[in-house]
């Protein structure tokens, strides 16, 4: 993926909107918008069950959620102590791994 089209998307996810056919004119494919989709918390869903949903995510876009996934919380977790408030990133972080591992994935 260009860079420019994922900071596109990352631009999109943290602005507030969410209109499919804004991403659509950056030309991600099926399986990237169901990524997204995937990566998509729910207001109000639990961040354990949002996790759990990503690690059980089927198919291309599941694998695509994992990988963008982990890249997240490792860089959450390389930026030094983490708030007590903060979500359980390191248990989030062992579910995706465990995840890859059992489905046979690369971890890049």
């Amino acid at each position: 993926m260009d860079v420019e089209i994922a900071r596109g998307i990352a631009h999109w996810a943290h602005s507030g909107q969410r209109d499919d056919a804004v991403l659509r004119d950056e030309r991600l494919t099926p399986v990237q918008l169901a990524a997204l989709e995937l990566l998509t918390r729910g207001q109000g869903e639990m961040y354990e069950l949002y996790v759990l949903r990503i690690v059980h995510a089927q198919g291309e876009e599941g694998r695509l959620a994992r990988t963008v996934m982990l890249a997240d919380l490792e860089d959450r977790l390389a930026h030094g102590p983490v708030d007590h408030r903060a979500p359980p990133y390191a248990w989030a972080r062992r579910h995706i791994l465990s995840a890859q591992y059992r489905r046979h994935e690369e971890v890049v």
